[in-house]
């Protein structure tokens, strides 16, 4: 089906030294479009120097980026790890140049800062002296977040967006009421389980991307997302069909079969081996997920899932002791979930209208309870 968007083209802005990040930020900005394109009407576009611009002569190299692509960018996504780069004759550096003219036209900036460790020798003192004393002066001006692994910061800009995009457009043109109750449960359903597949494909890329000696890491990063893939088989027990949960059982025991590979004096051929079948049973995954056609049951329309009666509860708690400053990562805390898993929760019950977030400037989101949330816990004696 067909349908009409509004397009943001979003600047990546990043020194040299993140070669890693500059190829993930664009990943997450496009697995957003997917979860998300078609509910918001919005589809994100990301922009990077070395692939969008132009030769040209007669202008500062900068001067011409920033005619070229700045200037026609709706947002900016900035990271930083242990360089802040070379003066453009204007500003600290181009990336820093970028973000001011940003935000002196008072348009979105996200700064990530990275804290992944890095080798000391090979760290240029006076570019990281520089780095700490711009990010000092971001800290004054605004809110920027840290992240400890690519991960991380993959999980961060995913959520984050979702943020600014609802910010930028607004609630209201937020299509749920275009889209039919079994629609809408269905795309849930897929979407958190596509979240679970691709946080753990992230994991395995990141770990094989490390140059590594051994896969004895891999094999612990397959063992956690086999009981992803467990709890994801239980979820659909009763709502997909019994070819894919044939299929889901099978990737399964494959998964758990190439846990116990081994390693073999061959010249690297079983270590290459190792890592290509499991490239393959992502793939196969992507293609099961592709496949499901949930069905969902009216009469279970009533009950939300344990996790999202549990936020509920939190919210009612907070409000009763009066505390106000409830964000997403403190819910995630005291269920003791990820924070992907309560943002997933989180979005569908600010769908349903059960809870509220309000937005501050220089704080993260803050959620509370809704009257239809009140109403809702009170009809279902989940509390007094």
């Amino acid at each position: 089906m067909t349908y009409n968007t509004i397009v943001y083209k979003i600047l990546i802005a990043s020194p040299s030294d993140l070669i890693h990040e500059r190829k993930a930020i664009p990943e997450a900005i496009n697995f957003w479009n997917s979860l998300n394109s078609e509910q918001f009407k919005v589809s994100l576009l990301p922009v990077m120097w070395e692939t969008q611009s132009t030769p040209e002569m007669g202008s500062r190299p900068q001067e011409i980026i920033n005619r070229q692509l700045v200037d026609t960018c709706d947002i900016l996504i900035g990271a930083f790890w242990t360089r802040i780069g070379t003066y453009t004759g204007e500003a600290e550096s181009g990336t820093v140049e970028e973000i001011e003219k940003f935000i002196d036209a008072g348009k979105p900036v996200m700064l990530y800062f990275s804290s992944i460790p890095v080798v000391p020798e090979s760290i240029d003192q006076e570019q990281y002296k520089r780095l700490k004393n711009f990010k000092a002066k971001c800290m004054k001006n605004g809110l920027v977040k840290d992240y400890s692994s690519i991960t991380e910061l993959r999980e961060k800009i995913i959520t984050h967006l979702t943020f600014k995009i609802r910010e930028l457009t607004g609630e209201k043109n937020i299509s749920n009421k275009e889209m039919s109750k079994d629609y809408l449960s269905q795309a849930s359903l897929k979407s958190f389980i596509e979240d679970k597949i691709l946080k753990s494909e992230i994991e395995w890329n990141t770990e094989k991307d490390s140059e590594p000696i051994n896969i004895e890491e891999a094999k612990i990063i397959l063992g956690k997302f086999v009981d992803e893939l467990i709890d994801i088989r239980i979820q659909l027990e009763k709502k997909a069909e019994k070819h894919i949960l044939t299929k889901f059982d099978m990737i399964i025991s494959k998964i758990k079969e190439l846990q116990r590979h081994r390693l073999t004096m061959d010249g690297g051929k079983s270590f290459k081996s190792f890592w290509d079948i499991g490239d393959e049973y992502f793939t196969e995954l992507k293609q099961i997920l592709n496949e499901i056609k949930i069905e969902e049951k009216s009469s279970r329309s009533k009950i939300l899932d344990e996790n999202k009666n549990n936020i509920l509860k939190v919210l009612a708690k907070a409000e009763e002791k009066g505390i106000e400053d409830v964000t997403d990562k403190k819910i995630a805390e005291y269920l003791k979930l990820s924070i992907v898993e309560i943002n997933y929760h989180l979005e569908e019950l600010e769908k349903k209208e059960y809870i509220g977030v309000g937005y501050f400037m220089g704080r993260p989101p803050n959620y509370h309870l809704r009257p239809k949330g009140r109403k809702y816990l009170i009809e279902n004696s989940f509390v007094n």
